[in-house]
């Protein structure tokens, strides 16, 4: 009758939505798993889990998530599993180290879901890679932090403009030695603290070097602050080419 049509309908439903997800599951580009939640057996993998880890879905099959985890974080794994959220509600576990088959170590950012699979009690783990993108940061923060000791240990002045030629603020060096402060030296008003008939010149050279992305050697009179006089000093600029910034000066003055 009615009703039984109505179950065959839900049935065929349920049974395309399980067809549609376990394919988004399968051709995920991002490894993907589900693993119970009181014995931590692997319970399914995709493709990209395969690659990833290195081992075959019949060896994840036949493992817990211990054998890719360390084991001083699996009591803490314990712990934030326990406070996932609903049924249906994704839940971040931030970064985590895991281990390939191969004993190498990579950093991922792990989204926990709670879900009923093959009438067991699980979890479904997404793991985003992103030992690259730490490794990129961690280089970019010594690079920066070289960048400062090398400023911090020279006597000359050095400081930053970005591609349109205006400093890269804050210039405490250039403040201390000038007098001048960020409304001063904005734009082009850094030429302002080269000696009056250093300024045509230094400004064309400046200009021509930024045209052409390439090195500048100048020598001009900068103003010393503290003598209340000018200096003589060599002005040294150098493009730092990027993707974001084809060409980036670094200006120094010694």
């Amino acid at each position: 009758g009615a009703r039984e049509a109505r179950v065959a309908a839900e049935r065929a439903r349920a049974q395309r939505n399980e067809e549609r997800y376990r394919m988004l599951f399968d051709n995920s580009p991002v490894p993907m798993w589900v693993y119970d939640r009181e014995t931590l057996a692997f319970l399914a993998v995709n493709r990209a889990a395969v690659e990833h880890y290195g081992y075959s879905e019949a060896e994840f099959l036949g493992m817990t998530i211990e054998a890719i985890r360390f084991p001083d974080d699996l009591e803490t794994l314990r712990r934030e599993s326990a406070r996932a959220k609903p049924d249906g509600v994704a839940t971040d576990l931030g970064q985590w180290r895991h281990r390939k088959k191969d004993g190498g170590a990579v950093t991922v950012e792990l989204r926990l879901q709670n879900l009923v699979f093959a009438g067991r009690a699980a979890h479904m783990i997404v793991a985003n890679d992103v030992s690259e993108r730490n490794r990129a940061l961690e280089a970019l923060s010594q690079s920066k932090e070289r960048y400062r000791s090398l400023v911090a240990a020279t006597s000359a002045l050095v400081w930053r403009a970005d591609a349109a030629g205006a400093f890269v603020a804050p210039q405490p060096s250039w403040e201390a030695h000038t007098g001048h402060g960020a409304a001063a030296y904005a734009g082009d008003g850094w030429l302002d603290a080269f000696h009056p008939t250093d300024r045509a010149r230094i400004g064309a050279a400046w200009q021509e070097a930024r045209a052409g992305a390439s090195p500048l050697e100048a020598e001009g009179q900068l103003l010393h602050a503290p003598s209340g006089g000018y200096r003589w000093v060599i002005l040294r600029a150098a493009p730092i080419h990027s993707r974001s910034a084809p060409s980036l000066p670094t200006m120094g003055a010694a």
